[in-house]
């Protein structure tokens, strides 16, 4: 049955979150709070790509307390990824580059130590506890509905559809040359198509594995892009910066990945029929 499959894939990241839980409470690791926002990011993914077989008031609401989580983890990870790609700009520099005024870096990363602090400080709240037992709770009794019961690839490939709709409505609406706002909506909707793919990888085989991996791809070169944008975005907030010392993010060409996850998803398709 598809739900002994949500069952399944939910449980495994749960277990992932808790046994990551110390590491992040009570050390200063980017790799570890990196992969538990990962977690965090996959558990939110599956009740929204399961909402069809789920509770939809239980799914709903837990995915929404997971917001909170997954955005207290963003803050600290997204100056990871910002300082960590300006200390190797500075590694890197040429001498006829344009460095960035002394103290901006040090200030980030203290801004950064900070975030990785109130992490460690909102993991030892109630709430947070609390949040962790209800999720624990839900890998072990999730609240299903009737087409939980529904045979598994029929299920499958059902969600699946459903998924693929998502991401592709943004990339038609949005044309050839959409903004960075717009981009990172496809690479938000082209994670979610990556984790379906992945969950699904057992029961389809080579098809979703070669979805996932072109899925990964697009995720991955969009990231940069967004990483790139804030980057940029943080270094105007420093009125010492010059704007010859702020390199603005390259535009990538993205849409041959997507017309290979297109021809992914397609075979996958024609595959379940």
């Amino acid at each position: 049955m598809i739900g002994d499959h949500f069952k399944t894939i939910f449980g495994t990241h749960v277990v992932d979150l808790v046994r990551l839980d110390a590491k992040v409470r009570e050390g200063n690791d980017p790799e570890a709070l990196h992969e538990a926002r990962v977690a965090v990011r996959r558990l939110r993914s599956y009740l929204r790509t399961f909402l069809p077989v789920l509770d939809e008031v239980w799914a709903c609401t837990l995915r929404e307390r997971l917001a909170w989580l997954n955005q207290l983890f963003a803050e600290a990870r997204d100056l990871d990824v910002l300082v960590d790609m300006l200390d190797r700009r500075a590694a890197a520099a040429q001498p006829e580059s344009v460095a960035l005024p002394n103290g901006v870096l040090e200030r980030l990363h203290a801004e950064r130590d900070q975030r990785h602090a109130a992490v460690r400080a909102a993991l030892r709240e109630p709430h947070y506890l609390s949040l962790l037992e209800e999720i624990v709770a839900a890998a072990r009794y999730p609240q299903l509905n009737q087409r939980a019961l529904e045979p598994v690839r029929d299920g499958m490939h059902a969600l699946l559809a459903d998924v693929w709709k998502r991401a592709r409505k943004p990339v038609r609406k949005y044309g050839r040359s959409p903004d960075d706002a717009q981009l990172h909506e496809i690479r938000i909707k082209t994670k979610h198509v990556r984790y379906a793919a992945e969950c699904f990888e057992p029961l389809a085989g080579k098809r979703a594995k070669v979805l996932a991996r072109h899925a990964e791809r697009l995720q991955t070169v969009l990231g940069q892009q967004h990483d790139g944008v804030m980057a940029v975005v943080r270094l105007r907030e420093f009125p010492d910066v010059p704007a010859e010392a702020i390199d603005a993010p390259k535009r990538i060409r993205w849409r041959r990945i997507w017309r290979k996850m297109c021809a992914a998803y397609r075979r996958l398709k024609k595959n379940g029929r």
